[in-house]
């Protein structure tokens, strides 16, 4: 009896582990038309309610509502494209109407549910084109780009790295180009070779080394490309001869010469628009301006340094703008306690190459700025508003009340499209008119009284939209039926999920007498590809924790090792923060004397931190005398050292370095109550490349040691993650990498967990 409650348990905890949505709030109409409504989670949003209608005799399901997690708008056609985890959905801008596009996968054909962040889709600037990864797998997926008039797909690229945070290319102004990367290596793709069906082999595009934040595009469709210490200038018309010979020919002309080797992993750069200055940002933080000299290349130009802009830790620039009347403004965001926070700078450059002005602005709740496409204006969204300014002066010009907008598109230089948190608009300047394009997500809602419209009160506002119509309306004095569950046909209910997809699921039972039957409003969705337990559960060890159990839950744990640099510490706790993550920090006692701000912060992010030792060294050399009373004083300094600089205590969990173990280690541990964490994964995120000429084959890029972290991991892995820079030299670093990994294990139906839910699971 005892096993037979233990398996009903172990079964009934597998299919709980990883709730992706929610359903509530049925009313079913006397047509047999059904409204509910669906709640998911979205890095970077939170949660948001989306609301749907099913005729339960047809099977035919609509789309009510659509939160814009990204938002496109092609130029020719004035409509506007919503991607969410739902699916891609087409808005016309005049009519409102809303439509699921057939070329993306979405919830209301194929009941699929996105997971995790989206690739971006991107437009072309002429509108014509859609950019974007199709068939996404762990690190990577394929580059394909969409001809909207032709309604074609043609496959640019395979296996892309994939990119959470950024396009997947870069458009030349006049849409007849883009440029995108691949294995370390810059690639240009001709759109008018594409029409005339003769594009070239991808080994015959290449441009050359690096990644695309290498490359920036600048005005009459010139290319800057930066290489060490040069900045080249390269003409589009030039792309084929130059690729072609490029064994013979320099891959551009030199414009200039920047003062240190550029690390396009931390290192960001904007051309001016007249092409002669370069804004570059050093790892994120420090702000300089040159001006380049194309005569003298084997000197650094003039330098114009920000040294009032060198930004904490904490700090990243998010946006750039720079119009033709070299005015910058620079919006850098923060974190602080977890929370996020915004600073805004304005510059102007002189052309005797010296700064006319410097200023912080007194906005500090601006989440993003648009340039209008005469550069003449600049909006500015907020909180619970959105403001037009002059972009030179900076003078208020209006305000638009539109609480919670999240992003905005200019359609022309009078019509701004603002998609919001609860309602997407178009807004005319000039006729300071508001046009309805959607509803993010839900309110209060229901049928009308004759069960012919839906009503929606939303954020004090009422919408009504006809049941066989796609379009919301703003309504005063419409009233809603008393919401119900069953009809002359159907009866609905609400009961727990069978598949762990869903925290729970719709039950539809037909009532009437020749058809009595009950089933699931939806089929199993495809999302999530949930792998299989393994048959047996692995020993462990509670002395030296290498992970929690195979069986009971699919769930891991990245563990986040800070030694002697906190590089990348603002991305990891930027990116544990849009997924809502509470992991676990192993940290070097040297770190938290040198890097107090940093250490802080992570304290004060709400995560578990444990001890990684007072100093960092390999305790396996003969000259070390590791006895217990040597290791307890290193806890003990490392305890006293974190409480001075964060107020905070040592959660009782650590590491030596080194992941190093032995019996004297773990008294030691026990007799300071402390767990010792192991692993049971190397990622080898701190192989340099100078380790791979020693041992050929170990270096891996971190889309590489993402695959392979998702081909060695099991249900209660423990899987480290270095903060900052291994010794030696990298491509790329892991930690830049942590939202795709997160994706890809949220893909397979993983939850992840700091280290001490990992223990208590596993007991």
């Amino acid at each position: 009896m005892r096993r037979f409650i233990t398996i009903l348990l172990f079964i009934f905890i597998i299919m709980h582990v990883y709730p992706e949505a929610k359903f509530s709030g049925m009313d079913l109409g006397e047509s047999n038309t059904l409204l509910f409504k669906l709640s998911t989670d979205s890095p970077g949003y939170g949660k948001y309610e989306t609301l749907f209608q099913s005729q339960l005799k047809t099977g035919e399901l609509k789309q009510l509502t659509c939160f814009p997690e990204q938002m496109i708008l092609l130029k020719d056609s004035k409509e506007v494209r919503i991607h969410n985890r739902f699916g891609v959905f087409r808005v016309n801008t005049q009519l409102g109407e809303i439509e699921a596009i057939d070329l993306f996968s979405s919830f209301v054909k194929t009941n699929t549910l996105k997971v995790g962040k989206l690739p971006p889709i991107q437009s072309s600037p002429d509108g014509k084109y859609l950019l974007y990864i199709s068939e996404p797998q762990n690190a990577y997926g394929n580059l394909t780009l969409y001809d909207i008039d032709k309604m074609e797909e043609y496959l640019v690229s395979e296996k892309v790295d994939l990119d959470f945070n950024n396009p997947p290319g870069l458009w030349s102004p006049d849409s007849q180009y883009f440029i995108y990367s691949k294995k370390d290596s810059i690639y240009y793709f001709s759109m008018n070779h594409l029409e005339e069906n003769r594009v070239f082999a991808e080994n015959m595009r290449i441009i050359g080394d690096g990644v695309l934040k290498n490359v920036s595009w600048a005005d009459k469709n010139t290319l800057y490309y930066i290489k060490g210490t040069f900045v080249y200038k390269i003409l589009s018309s030039e792309f084929f001869s130059r690729a072609f010979y490029k064994d013979v020919l320099r891959i551009g002309t030199v414009s200039g010469k920047i003062p240190f080797d550029f690390d396009p992993n931390f290192d960001t750069f904007w051309i001016g628009p007249d092409g002669k200055k370069i804004l570059l940002s050093k790892e994120g933080r420090n702000l300089f301006l040159y001006f380049l000299k194309s005569d003298d290349f084997t000197s650094v130009g003039d330098v114009q340094s920000l040294p009032y802009l060198y930004l904490p830790n904490n700090s990243q620039i998010s946006r750039i703008i720079w119009s033709k009347e070299d005015q910058i403004t620079v919006l850098a965001r923060k974190i602080i306690s977890g929370k996020k926070s915004i600073n805004l700078f304005r510059i102007a450059v002189k052309e005797d190459k010296a700064f006319s002005s410097f200023m912080k602005t007194d906005d500090d709740d601006v989440t993003d700025l648009i340039l209008s496409p005469d550069e003449k204006s600049v909006v500015l969204i907020k909180e619970n508003k959105v403001e037009l300014r002059n972009y030179l002066s900076w003078q208020l010009s209006a305000i638009i009340n539109h609480p919670n907008a999240l992003n905005a598109i200019w359609q022309n230089e009078n019509e701004l499209v603002i998609a919001g948190e609860y309602t997407s608009i178009l807004y005319n300047f000039l006729l300071k008119k508001t046009t309805l394009l959607s509803l993010s997500q839900t309110g209060d809602y229901g049928f009308s009284e004759d069960e012919q419209s839906v009503i929606m009160k939303l954020q004090g506002k009422t919408y009504a939209r006809k049941i066989d119509n796609s379009s919301w309306k703003p309504v005063s004095g419409i009233k809603t039926k008393k919401p119900d569950s069953e009809s002359e046909s159907f009866r609905v209910y609400i009961s727990e999920s069978q598949t762990g997809l869903f925290e729970n699921m719709i039950m539809v039972r037909n009532i009437e007498a020749e058809t009595y039957g009950t089933f699931p409003l939806f089929e199993e969705p495809r999302s999530i590809q949930f792998e299989p337990f393994p048959e047996k559960d692995d020993k462990i060890s509670f002395d030296v924790f290498n992970h929690g159990s195979r069986l009971r839950r699919r769930e891991v744990s990245l563990v986040f090792n800070v030694i002697d640099s906190i590089q990348g510490l603002t991305t990891i706790l930027n990116v544990l923060s849009d997924y809502h993550i509470n992991a676990t920090f192993f940290i070097n006692g040297e770190a938290i004397v040198r890097y107090p701000g940093g250490i802080t912060e992570i304290a004060n992010s709400g995560h578990e931190v444990g001890s990684l030792f007072y100093s960092y060294f390999n305790m396996t050399n003969s000259k070390y005398n590791l006895d217990k009373e040597f290791i307890k004083k290193g806890l003990g300094i490392t305890e006293d050292e974190y409480f001075a600089a964060t107020g905070h205590d040592l959660d009782l969990y650590w590491h030596a370095p080194y992941y190093f173990v032995n019996s004297g280690i773990i008294e030691a541990s026990k007799e300071m109550n402390y767990t010792y964490v192991g692993k049971d994964i190397d990622t080898m995120d701190w192989v340099s490349e100078n380790e791979s000429s020693i041992t050929r084959g170990i270096y891996l890029t971190s889309s590489e040691l993402i695959e392979k972290i998702m081909k060695d991991k099991k249900p209660g892995s423990i899987i480290p993650i270095l903060v900052g820079l291994p010794q030696g030299k990298r491509k790329d670093y892991l930690f830049q990498k942590l939202d795709t990994l997160i994706n890809a294990l949220l893909n397979k139906g993983y939850t992840i967990v700091p280290v001490s839910t990992l223990i208590r699971h596993a007991k």
